[in-house]
């Protein structure tokens, strides 16, 4: 510690932090290296050229100070709409590609064909053996299952609201394989709010 503290004056805030972190996860009470590996996070994030970088470095200080604090968030669900209004079918279809439940679809192999009509845009989703890729255009050969919809109504397949989905959309062909992933993409909305660790063991 005595050497971390040296190296912290000098500048050396990336060592220290992976050194302190290596302590910290030894042994999470020890007050001393959780303070210098947050205050080394810190200086690291102050100078990030990258949000990203500089939001994981700060957050992570803050959790070594102040433990987890993501369940302690107010319940702002008007941020939560104003950022999904925002979102374009290419994000929806993103988030749909990390929230489906890649076990339950590792055995499937199909195409839905995405007809968005107030954009007049086609997109075709691909299930590919536990994955779920897109692309803007339609398939050669059409595909197994085809949905008719404005660009908005996507937004309810990442929000958990798949069954209005379904019950606003025209939906053709094989529509229990589009039934199945609505499923699949609900499925793996759960976990406990406030239980994963940025920094800490």
């Amino acid at each position: 510690m005595k050497k971390a503290h040296k190296e912290y004056e000098e500048g050396n805030y990336q060592w220290v932090a992976e050194f302190t972190n290596t302590l910290v996860f030894a042994d999470p009470e020890n007050t001393e290296a959780r303070n210098l590996c947050a205050d080394a996070l810190e200086q690291l994030g102050y100078q990030a050229e990258s949000g990203t970088w500089r939001n994981c470095y700060l957050t992570a200080a803050m959790e070594l100070r102040n433990g987890n604090q993501t369940a302690n968030l107010p319940g702002n669900k008007q941020f939560a709409r104003d950022i999904m209004v925002n979102l374009t079918p290419e994000m929806a279809f993103d988030y749909m590609g990390i929230m489906v439940d890649k076990e339950k679809i590792k055995d499937e192999n199909y195409t839905i064909v995405f007809d968005i009509l107030d954009t007049y845009e086609v997109y075709t989703l691909y299930v590919r053996y536990g994955t779920l890729m897109y692309a803007k255009y339609p398939p050669k050969e059409g595909g197994d299952v085809t949905v008719k919809c404005i660009s908005k109504q996507i937004l309810q397949l990442i929000a958990g609201a798949g069954d209005e989905f379904v019950r606003n959309a025209e939906i053709t062909g094989d529509t229990a394989k589009f039934d199945a992933l609505v499923e699949n993409l609900s499925s793996s909305s759960g976990g406990n709010r406030g239980s994963f660790n940025v920094v800490e063991p």
